[in-house]
């Protein structure tokens, strides 16, 4: 996660790899994508595996999101320390209706 203003777009039955990346280190620890719904608030917990390198995760979409806006933030746990990231703002994860 670049940045606050970092926007990834999907659509709403996209089962893909998302790759979220983080300005720390974030393996040999416990990590945790979370993912608020902007309009219901409601916080989902994503399930995530080890990212290409140190900074980042992979999340594979369900196709189980509904469509709207989600405030992302990859919360990691070492050595019994957490850091959040982005530590301003939040990315976001924006759930598009598909056509079909």
């Amino acid at each position: 996660m670049t940045s606050p203003h970092n926007i990834t777009i999907v659509k709403q039955h996209d089962t893909h790899i998302t790759v979220w990346t983080s300005n720390m280190a974030v393996s040999g620890g416990t990590v945790r994508l979370l993912a608020k719904n902007t309009q219901t608030k409601v916080v989902t917990i994503l399930a995530t595996t080890a990212g290409d390198d140190v900074y980042s995760v992979k999340h594979q979409l369900t196709g189980t999101l509904t469509p709207g806006d989600y405030e992302i933030e990859l919360e990691s746990t070492i050595g019994g320390v957490i850091r959040t990231s982005p530590s301003s703002g939040y990315a976001i994860l924006r759930v598009e209706k598909d056509l079909g």
